[in-house]
């Protein structure tokens, strides 16, 4: 059996990997919200991450969310700003041991950390609150959608879906549904693809 050789682990790419599979998994869920069955494209997905170079390895994989998604183009954005409001909390059970009594009164500071200060915190991986200093395992960051944007966020990035419709769309999504239940049916008749149905 072949070692392992760890100069191949390609972090970059793994990481990369698991916010494409969030990506679909979030643009799933807000199709479904909308009520906008997958066969119907949606003309932009615009994906927003602050890291470059994290854009750039999501890039690789655009064709696949596209098709995952049904989307027409796929457009990445830095503007973190534009999209998510962040806020913080404490990761409690790691805190509780190290801050003891006092954990009340820097939960209540942590939460009151304002967009600015985590943007700092994360880009340092640490941040100075009282006569403590936190680093990045001692704080839970969140990422929630602005009000009025249709958004969706987590803990790793934002994606923002284009939900309008237009009757270009609505009619290729019903030629999509077409398509698949003439499928559907050749399967049921138990018919080859090259047999000609008249």
């Amino acid at each position: 059996f072949p070692k392992t050789n760890t100069q191949q682990i390609d972090t970059t790419l793994e990481e990369a990997v698991t916010c494409m599979q969030e990506i679909i998994n979030m643009g799933r869920a807000k199709r479904v919200e909308k009520n906008i069955k997958i066969k119907t494209p949606l003309s932009k997905l615009t994906i927003v991450h602050p890291s470059q170079s994290m854009r750039e390895s999501l890039a690789r994989f655009a064709d696949k969310i596209k098709t995952e998604l049904n989307v027409k183009s796929i457009a990445f954005s830095d503007e973190e700003a534009s999209y998510v409001e962040l806020t913080a909390k404490p990761n409690l059970p790691v805190l509780g041991k190290k801050l003891g009594k006092s954990l009340p009164q820097f939960r209540q500071a942590i939460l009151e950390l304002d967009t600015s200060s985590i943007r700092e915190f994360e880009a340092k991986n640490s941040i100075q609150i009282f006569d403590q200093t936190f680093i990045q395992n001692e704080l839970i960051i969140e990422r929630s959608s602005k009000a009025g944007l249709d958004a969706v966020s987590n803990t790793v990035i934002t994606i923002a879906l284009d939900t309008t419709l237009n009757e270009e769309l609505i009619h290729e999504g019903l030629a999509r549904e077409m398509i698949s239940q003439i499928q559907k049916a050749r399967k049921d008749a138990d018919l080859k693809v090259e047999q000609r149905i008249t």
